[in-house]
């Protein structure tokens, strides 16, 4: 593997989120992991036609995405990257000025990490997560831009030590998944971009030293003993419980038939790029597939899978159409990539969110992580920050002038 790209992390996803869970049923666990035996429970209710419409669905989403990636992409001769030079600078103190805020709110016990080291339960703070995971992300933008421009000063390495903390921070927080963007996306670089590119055979270990440290990771923030079953029961539960939304969806007899879903639920999701701030109650605005659709019953953990959020949304028939754009959008950031350093950074970026994020994450999440966090707020950070720096620049030469 040369180049890895958006279709190989959705690849990975797709297997990973929605058809590893399909065995888990078989795989003979420990009786007494009561929360998969209430999954499996769950898992008996579905009937063999309705486990073949799922199949056939999230082929033809599959088949669309490549076809949009594919039919947008070709190979062609790369050019030469165009490195324009941003003043990281004023980014970085920005950066470090929004860290010193969220850790003084949880020095001032406004927020309690403690209360909050659970991945699965509804109890923890959803607003600074979201504060957290935002600034993560900006932190990493400026992080990896400096990196492929070599744009590497002192206040480089402060947004660098920002963004370490910001990582310890979202594991602390037991949002374990969003740590893991970072750390990708270092990995993607050392694969595609990097001067002396990392091998296949190492990247491999690497990738198999991580799932071992996030499997003991979670075995840890449960409290749980570690041994070699609940470490490959950690790994494959974060699919598997995701699946969960999945399992309610189909068993409540939400997606046969369903062939162009209610777009509202995606396009309501548009509200969360709004900050908090400015819009306290703006969760009041977004809608689920649980306000939109019938249901007895919700997924007592896990998230939502991509699966039922693109069916619940747009059905069949308008998934496809969906999954189609989503691929043509992914090749065409590819494409934008080879001439200017702002897209390559933003690039991989989005490339370490499809493996886990897109595929186990709502639409209010994942239009935000892709459309605003990784993109909006980057580039409107580095139009100012370029701004600013042709003003010093200007103001430069007029003090040279007047000197004169």
């Amino acid at each position: 593997m040369k180049f890895i790209s958006h279709n190989n992390l959705f690849a990975f996803g797709f297997f990973y989120y929605l058809i590893i869970p399909l065995f888990v049923v078989n795989i003979p666990f420990s009786d007494n992991l009561l929360t998969l035996n209430l999954w499996k429970n769950d898992f008996s209710l579905l009937s063999q036609e309705t486990i073949i419409y799922y199949l056939f669905t999230i082929t033809i989403y599959a088949i669309f995405f490549y076809l949009g990636s594919f039919l947008v992409f070709k190979k062609k001769k790369y050019t030469i990257t165009k490195k324009t030079y941003i003043s990281i600078n004023y980014i970085s103190i920005v950066v470090s000025a929004f860290l010193l805020y969220l850790i003084a709110e949880i020095i001032g016990g406004r927020v309690s990490i403690s209360s909050n080291f659970s991945e699965y339960t509804e109890s923890y703070n959803a607003k600074f997560i979201g504060q957290v995971a935002t600034l993560t992300i900006i932190s990493l933008f400026v992080a990896l831009h400096g990196i492929l421009t070599k744009n590497i000063n002192n206040f480089f390495w402060l947004n660098v030590i920002c963004l370490f903390a910001l990582i310890l921070m979202l594991i602390l927080l037991g949002v374990r998944m969003y740590a893991l963007i970072p750390i990708l996306s270092l990995v993607i670089y050392k694969k595609n971009y990097a001067p002396i590119k990392i091998k296949t055979r190492r990247l491999f270990l690497y990738v198999l030293l991580v799932a071992f440290f996030m499997g003991v990771l979670g075995l840890l923030r449960t409290g749980t003993s570690v041994s070699a079953e609940l470490i490959f029961y950690n790994l494959i539960a974060e699919s598997t419980f995701t699946w969960w939304s999945n399992l309610i969806y189909l068993s409540e007899g939400n997606a046969e038939g369903n062939y162009f879903g209610n777009p509202k639920i995606f396009l309501s999701s548009i509200y969360n790029f709004i900050p908090s701030i400015v819009f306290p109650n703006k969760s009041d605005f977004i809608y689920s597939h649980y306000d939109v659709y019938s249901f007895s019953r919700t997924p007592p953990l896990g998230a939502t899978s991509i699966f039922t959020s693109i069916n619940a949304s747009f059905g069949l028939i308008g998934g496809a159409f969906y999954t189609f754009f989503l691929g043509c959008y992914f090749s065409f950031i590819r494409l934008l990539s080879i001439r200017s350093s702002f897209f390559k950074t933003y690039y991989i970026i989005i490339v370490s969110m499809i493996g886990f994020q897109l595929f186990r994450d709502a639409f209010p999440i994942v239009n935000k992580l892709l459309y605003f966090n990784a993109l909006a707020v980057p580039a409107l950070l580095f139009f100012v920050s370029k701004i600013l720096l042709k003003l010093k620049i200007l103001r430069k030469k007029n003090n040279e002038s007047s000197i004169r």
